[in-house]
C-alpha cells in the first residue's frame, strides 16, 4: 500500500503543495517582520523592500499574509481534531450499536447535517464579543463534523459483519472493546483522510466569517486579510496585493486537501481502487 502511495504522482504533488503551506506557516514567522507593525507606506505595491507590498495602514502584507496562514492552520487544524474526534465517537457506536442507540444517533446526525453551517457559524460567532483562536475553532468544529459520523458509520456498519468481528462475539468480548480493538484499527486510514477533508473545510470556514468581521478579534489570519482587503474595496482601487494571495493560499490548501482525500480514498478504499 506504501508502495502505492509514493508512485501516485496526484498525490505526492498535492501532499507537496500542502507541506509547503504548512511549513510556511508553521517556520515562516520566524523570519518575516512583525504583522501588527506600522511602517508609514500605505498601499505601497510589491517592491524590494516589502516583496508583497504593504496595506492601507502601511503594514506589510508578507508579514501578515505569513502569520495570517499559521492562524488559519492553528484553527483549521483543531477544528478539524473536534469535527473527526466527535465523527468518529458517533460514526462508530451509531455504526455498530443496533436498536435504538444506533437509530437515534443516525437520526441526531442527520438533523445536524442539514443545518446550514455558515448561518449557524455566523449566530454562535456573534454570540462572543470576543472571539479566541480556541473559541473559533470549537465553534466550526461543534457544526463540522456529520459529515464525518456519516462515512464513519458507513464503513462500519459494513465492517460490523466481518468474520474477525463475529470471532469477537464468540471469545466474549464486548462491545465497546470490539468497537475499539477490533473495527478501529481498519478505519484509521480513513479517519485520517476525514482530517484532511476537515482541516481544508475548517479554513475555508474560518475564512468565510472572518470576511463578515466574525472570525478571531485578537490575532491575524487569511480570512482577516480578505476582511480588510473587502472593507477597504481593494478589487474596485486595484490593490490587488492585499487580497490575491490569501485568497490563493486558501484556494490552494483546500484544493489540493481535495486532492489528497480523493486518491488516498482510491487507494485505501477497495472499490474504487484502480490498481
Amino acid at each position: 500500500m506504501w508502495k502505492v502511495l509514493l508512485r501516485d504522482r496526484q498525490l505526492l504533488v498535492a501532499t507537496g503543495i500542502v507541506a509547503l503551506i504548512v511549513l510556511t506557516g508553521v517556520f515562516g514567522p520566524l523570519f518575516v517582520r512583525n504583522p501588527h507593525g506600522f511602517y508609514w507606506l500605505p498601499n505601497q505595491p510589491p517592491c524590494d523592500e516589502f516583496l508583497l507590498g504593504t496595506d492601507p495602514f502601511g503594514r506589510d502584507v508578507l508579514a501578515r499574509l505569513v502569520v495570517g496562514t499559521r492562524t488559519s492552520l492553528l484553527v483549521g487544524a483543531y477544528a478539524g481534531l473536534i469535527s473527526v474526534l466527535i465523527g468518529v465517537a458517533i460514526g462508530v457506536i451509531g455504526g455498530y450499536m443496533k436498536g435504538v442507540t444506533g437509530e437515534a444517533l443516525n437520526l441526531f446526525t442527520n438533523i445536524v447535517m442539514v443545518f446550514p453551517m455558515l448561518p449557524v457559524l455566523i449566530i454562535m460567532a456573534a454570540l462572543f464579543e470576543r472571539r479566541s483562536l480556541l473559541l473559533v475553532g470549537t465553534i466550526i468544529g461543534l457544526v463540522g463534523w456529520p459529515w464525518a459520523a456519516r462515512c464513519i458509520r458507513s464503513q462500519v456498519l459494513s465492517l460490523r459483519e466481518r468474520e474477525f468481528v463475529r470471532l469477537a462475539r464468540i471469545s466474549g468480548d464486548r462491545g465497546a472493546k470490539i468497537a475499539v480493538v477490533e473495527v478501529m484499527p481498519y478505519m484509521l486510514a480513513y479517519i485520517v483522510m476525514a482530517f484532511v477533508l476537515m482541516l481544508g473545510g475548517a479554513i475555508g470556514a474560518e475564512a468565510g466569517i472572518s470576511m463578515i468581521g466574525l472570525g478571531p478579534t485578537e490575532a491575524v489570519s487569511l480570512g482577516n486579510l480578505l476582511f480588510w482587503a473587502l472593507v477597504h474595496e481593494a478589487t474596485r482601487v486595484g490593490h490587488w496585493w492585499t487580497f490575491l494571495p490569501p485568497g490563493l493560499v486558501i484556494t490552494l490548501f483546500t484544493v489540493f486537501s481535495l486532492i489528497m482525500h480523493k486518491r488516498m480514498d482510491q487507494i485505501f478504499n477497495p472499490r474504487l481502487r484502480t490498481w
